[in-house]
């Protein structure tokens, strides 16, 4: 289950290396990097941010058959595996006890977050190179969201010369759309080139 879990978020991971590429922030993170007024969290050591919009806790504890889970405040959370909501958070974190098992590792989506995976089972990443892609849309307490997708060869260098696509999907409103992500200063204009990813959408969560 870890290792098909792996392999589902790829496109999520390979999006926020790109995001890491071009800005400088981390992919991994600790909690007070997207939370750093919260105080309580600064001593946090055993859950992590992926990108803005995985929050993680390992089961590092040999045998254990339940994991505390601090959610920080003010968000709204969801279970990556199920699409249930957690207990609203307020003013403060709040720490929620999960039951865990041997092939089974607490995820969980931020309210307000758009990730992009890929779920059909192959032997090697390559082999995922034109599946479709999953969006896990995650709403907030607005009933908002947004993220965004980076492809390219996967292969070569050339996203260097704009040879890549990079969508920001936003729900509003009821309506899911997608448009070219802002670009920064330094990197090519993909609109400037003719790369064309061939990967469609085929579910929204």
């Amino acid at each position: 289950d870890a290792l098909a879990l792996r392999y589902t978020l790829l496109p999520y991971y390979y999006t926020n290396f790109w995001k890491s590429h071009t800005s400088g922030a981390p992919v991994i993170r600790p909690l007070f990097y997207n939370f750093p007024t919260e105080e309580a969290l600064f001593d946090e050591q055993n859950t992590f941010m992926v990108g803005d919009g995985l929050l993680v806790r390992p089961v590092i504890d040999q045998g254990a058959s339940s994991v505390s889970v601090v959610l920080p405040p003010q968000t709204q959370w969801y279970d990556f595996n199920t699409g249930a909501m957690m207990p609203a958070t307020s003013s403060s974190s709040i720490s929620v006890d999960v039951p865990v098992t041997m092939s089974s590792i607490p995820v969980y989506l931020r309210g307000g977050v758009i990730i992009p995976t890929k779920h059909r089972l192959r032997r090697s990443s390559a082999g995922m190179a034109f599946d479709p892609y999953t969006l896990h849309v995650a709403l907030d307490a607005d009933g908002r969201a947004s993220g965004s997708v980076f492809a390219d060869d996967s292969l070569s260098f050339d996203y260097q010369q704009g040879l890549y696509t990079d969508r920001t999907f936003t729900f509003l409103g009821g309506e899911l759309t997608n448009r070219p992500s802002p670009t920064v200063a330094g990197v090519p204009d993909p609109a400037s080139t003719t790369y064309v990813s061939t990967n469609k959408i085929d579910r929204i969560l």
